[in-house]
């Protein structure tokens, strides 16, 4: 692709969400050869990576999805909720699971991505309980932080 320091400045802002040293330090030193005309078009492109591609919105993206297939599972994802017996297929490898256990890995993994986005977002107070949630919220909050500018 051709050279563009207004893309490569946003991409290198997203990589340096995280502070890693290696990404802080060459965001840092194009955005220091950015005029503010070029450094105003890279917010913008920051802007939308981030809403894509940075770590809040793929978690909340991640915990969606979760939700939805515990939802699936019984229509409801109340504790102690049961349905039919379920065997799920795995199928690319053809491995079996039993439904319950499919199910609890789910609810187990959306826990653990919550707990990582109420970290990561600093929403402390937060239920990061999948049962209890409010997706609603957790959308509220994560495009509320997004839409402020942060490097």
């Amino acid at each position: 692709t051709a050279k563009d320091g207004i893309v490569a400045s946003a991409w290198y802002r997203l990589s340096a969400e995280r502070d890693t040293p290696e990404f802080v330090q060459v965001r840092d030193k194009i955005m220091r050869t950015l005029t503010d005309s070029e450094k105003a078009r890279s917010d913008s492109f920051y802007s939308r990576l981030r809403r894509q591609y940075g770590d809040l919105a793929v978690l909340l993206s991640s915990i969606k999805r979760d939700n939805d297939e515990l939802s699936s599972s019984t229509g409801t994802r109340l504790k102690g909720s049961s349905g039919a017996p379920v065997t799920v297929i795995d199928p690319r490898s053809g491995a079996t699971q039993i439904g319950a256990d499919y199910y609890r890995d789910i609810e187990r993994r959306m826990h653990e991505r919550i707990e990582m986005l109420i970290e990561l977002g600093g929403f402390e107070g937060l239920d990061d309980d999948p049962a209890d949630v409010s997706i609603r919220e957790l959308e509220r909050l994560v495009n509320e932080r997004l839409s402020s500018q942060q490097d």
